[in-house]
């Protein structure tokens, strides 16, 4: 959904609303659970970014997820459907952006959230899934890996064009990710330096 000027929290909400009961906007939900996966027919972007190291730096990092952080960006920023802005299991929230001078409104729903193990990394995941009205069709997994004591910052995600019009600024939409790949993490970063420094004076 694109705008010309700013939406109102309030206007973001009644499209949350009008989202609660909807499907996904593609067949694939949960396909970036696999260690691998490859959809057909979709764009593929993975990053990844070194977040420092032990325990502390994980759970900093699970946090930052947890609360939305990777969508709190220059040019983004998240509207939950609830006043509880947690990216639970099933909770639905909006990702409102501004590109080249126009708003979009981007409904996601969570579609997993927790902890595994993979050899001998802990892996903490958390995806989204597009709702209707979302510029593209597919799914983003955020992950935290903790391996011999160091932390990871993963995105792996598929995607596509919601609507043939979309196809022809593809270009754009890709300097766009990138830039979304880079402040996400920056993102995440920033918040568990901030919780380090909560720590050493606390």
């Amino acid at each position: 959904m694109f705008f010309i000027f700013k939406p109102d929290p309030n206007m973001v909400r009644s499209i949350l609303v009008a989202c609660s009961d909807v499907d996904f906007s593609y067949a694939e939900v949960g396909a970036t659970f696999s260690d691998d996966p490859r959809p057909s027919g979709y764009h593929i972007n993975r990053y990844r970014r070194f977040l420092g190291h032990g325990e502390k730096r994980y759970q900093s990092a699970i946090h930052a997820l947890s609360q939305g952080v990777m969508y709190r960006l220059s040019f983004a920023h998240p509207v939950f459907s609830h006043e509880r802005e947690f990216c639970d299991q099933g909770v639905t929230l909006a990702v409102v952006a501004r590109h080249f001078g126009i708003w979009s409104v981007n409904p996601v729903r969570i579609v997993y959230r927790g902890e595994r193990r993979t050899g001998e990394a802990r892996l903490f995941s958390l995806a989204a899934g597009t709702l209707c009205g979302h510029q593209e069709c597919g799914e983003e997994r955020f992950s935290i890996r903790f391996s011999d004591t160091e932390v990871w910052y993963e995105l792996f995600s598929f995607y596509k064009p919601s609507h043939v019009l979309l196809k022809a600024i593809f270009p754009l939409i890709k300097l766009v990710l990138n830039r979304f790949n880079r402040e996400s993490s920056q993102a995440v970063a920033d918040f568990c330096d901030m919780v380090r420094i909560s720590y050493r004076f606390s």
